[in-house]
């Protein structure tokens, strides 16, 4: 495969290439048939989609000699991780502006994506890819750790009817013996799922200092893992050239919420980290929410239902209080 070699990831070979006069990204996947298929299904359904704005664009996909590739959008700014390291080196480093456009960019993928049920799961800065438009403009990117509960519901049912004597789908998904799960693309793409047609919900999924406390990961997960970016862009700290999210020398999820954020100036941005990082997954909020937080000092209500008992939850920001002379 030619071209330029760009940064790892887990599950793939990832190269910068020149087609005609057009850049573009190769990723060369290197996980299991199931991850590849998982992946390539969700990008699709991604581009299928409306507002996908703030989602890495796949243009392509087929077979090599290396493998099974999929084609992106080239992002001339790098990851996150090597913007914010180039833009410290040159004296001119992220600031609360630039982290609030980090945070209003990925809210908004992630508000997209959820809208689709499908969870990220590996949240962190060499996951957001950033191009330029008139301004740096963020995008998700790295799904190899995704879910699309869509597809985990298909899934299911396929295995149902398997189970049952069920058809096949109209022959474009294949069930046979053994429990493998054939999606046939052409002829060419095999997946295997195991015993059961599933695979372990956090399957793929990396612990990183940008990680949830949680091991069962939601959709709330990635507002976790959003909040921390935030957190470490204000505060950035590197190992081996990686943007890094530490407090006191402690990852964030053992913090339980015990975090002082009084440096950053910016109410709102500060409230939607503070959020974003309670241990509490019930109590923080939807991407939906973060994105009106962030534009408009939205407050929030979550209304829960315990044993017949109703509770709520707010969140009111301190402008709001301070406006109604309660604090």
């Amino acid at each position: 495969m030619a071209g330029i070699e760009l940064v790892p990831g887990r599950f793939s070979r990832v190269r910068k290439e020149k087609k005609g006069n057009k850049m573009v990204v190769e990723k060369v996947l290197v996980c299991s048939q199931l991850q590849a298929a998982a992946e390539k299904n969700i990008l699709r359904q991604c581009g299928e989609s409306e507002g996908a704005k703030n989602i890495v664009k796949m243009i392509g996909e087929g077979f090599t000699a290396d493998g099974f590739t999929l084609t992106f959008e080239y992002c001339e700014e790098g990851n996150l991780d090597q913007y914010v390291s180039k833009r410290s080196n040159s004296k001119n480093p992220l600031d609360e502006a630039d982290c609030r456009s980090v945070v209003t960019d990925i809210g908004s993928g992630l508000e997209f994506l959820h809208n689709l049920r499908i969870e990220h799961r590996n949240l962190q800065p060499e996951n957001i890819l950033v191009t330029w438009y008139n301004r740096a403009v963020y995008k998700i990117a790295g799904f190899g750790s995704a879910r699309s509960l869509s597809e985990c519901d298909g899934r299911r049912g396929l295995e149902r009817d398997r189970r049952h004597g069920g058809d096949h789908d109209g022959g474009h998904f294949g069930v046979h013996d053994g429990g493998h799960f054939g999606v046939h693309d052409g002829g060419h793409f095999g997946v295997h799922a195991g015993e059961d047609g599933e695979h372990d919900e956090n399957d793929g999924a990396g612990d990183t200092c940008f990680s949830p406390p949680e091991a069962a990961l939601t959709d709330k997960s990635d507002i976790f893992s959003l909040g921390a970016i935030a957190f470490a862009l204000l505060r950035p700290e590197f190992d081996d050239d990686k943007l890094v999210a530490y407090y006191n020398g402690r990852r964030l999820a053992e913090m339980a919420g015990e975090i002082d954020l009084r440096h950053i100036t910016d109410q709102r941005l500060r409230d939607i980290i503070n959020e974003a990082l309670k241990g509490d997954i019930v109590g923080r909020p939807t991407a939906e929410q973060v994105c009106s937080m962030l534009n408009t000092g939205y407050t929030w209500w979550n209304i829960l239902i315990f044993g017949g008992v109703v509770v709520v939850s707010a969140y009111i920001s301190e402008i709001t209080l301070k406006q109604w002379d309660i604090i």
